[in-house]
């Protein structure tokens, strides 16, 4: 019985470490007919959870919480809408003390700026992200 219990504290401990929370800020380009928009400072807060020790698996969940103004041809345009999702899988390999890293993220955001109610836009990407972590 004592054993059960210890089990059941360790598998508690290691979900509790293996949740996390970020950051992440990203601007980008997108053109519609021959007019180019800036969305600028895009901010999400994001959820994951990660899996595996030498080898890693983490899961992405993220929500957008501020969006800057959009920069277009004629000026930058206050942006009123601040919603928008975004998920991700990441993978990484332990190599003494440093994991290289490499993942996919996906971003949706949903835009209204412009006078007088506006104009509505929905922005989708993906990314293909690759890095170099310190394990600890």
């Amino acid at each position: 019985m004592n054993h059960h219990l210890l089990l059941v504290t360790i598998c508690n401990m290691s979900i509790l470490q293996a949740l996390g929370i970020g950051y992440t800020s990203t601007s980008f380009t997108a053109t519609s007919g021959n007019v180019e928009r800036t969305f600028k400072d895009t901010t999400f807060v994001d959820l994951s959870y990660t899996i595996g020790s030498e080898m890693t698996a983490q899961f992405v969940l993220g929500s957008v919480i501020g969006q800057g103004p959009v920069a277009t041809p004629t000026g930058d345009v206050e942006n009123t809408s601040k919603s928008g999702t975004a998920f991700g899988i990441n993978g990484g390999y332990d190599v003494g003390g440093f994991e290289a890293l490499i993942g996919y993220r996906s971003e949706s955001v949903k835009a209204n700026w412009g006078s007088g109610g506006g104009e509505d836009s929905d922005v989708s990407r993906s990314l293909i992200m690759a890095g170099v972590g310190i394990t600890f």
